[in-house]
């Protein structure tokens, strides 16, 4: 959480932080999976192109795996005693930073899988009627309930 320490306000303190879901690397994995059945069926085929199709999936699935690896590693999410702070990129890098009494709801979005994995997608919105979306959150429900217990502490 390199990005929220470095940015913490005099006075503010960190009270919860999480990450993205591991499960942003079912796609790569279930792609890789599929290419390693590819290769074990056409292993012995004498036909070129199949091992290409091979060889183009595996490479495929490394690609996405590494780029849904930089995206765990250079997201953050953030609540403290004053804001809640997200940070997203590394080289084009978005941020949100917005301040506990500007936050006028925290919703949060759970499919079936997400349920059971305890992922989902936070909507964070503003009192100037913006809307933020984060998808893929790792328990997001603790996130929400933090934000809702900053938000309560600040009030009194």
């Amino acid at each position: 959480m390199a990005y929220i320490d470095e940015n913490l306000l005099q006075g503010e303190k960190l009270a919860h932080t999480t990450t993205l879901h591991w499960i942003i690397f079912l796609k790569p994995f279930l792609l890789f999976i599929f290419s390693f059945i590819v290769m074990i069926l056409i292993w012995d085929a004498d036909i070129d192109i199949l091992k290409w199709i091979y060889y183009g999936l595996y490479i495929i699935s490394f690609g996405l795996a590494s780029i849904e690896t930089i995206k765990l590693i250079t997201t953050e999410f953030g609540v403290t005693n004053k804001r809640v702070i997200i940070k997203k990129g590394i080289i084009q890098r978005d941020s949100l930073e917005i301040f506990l009494h500007k936050v006028s709801g925290i919703q949060v979005n759970q499919k079936i899988l997400g349920r059971i994995f305890n992922f989902g997608t936070i909507i964070i919105s503003g009192t100037g009627g913006n809307r933020e979306y984060f998808d893929n959150i790792n328990d997001p429900l603790k996130l929400r309930r933090s934000v809702q217990e900053q938000v309560e502490l600040n009030q009194k």
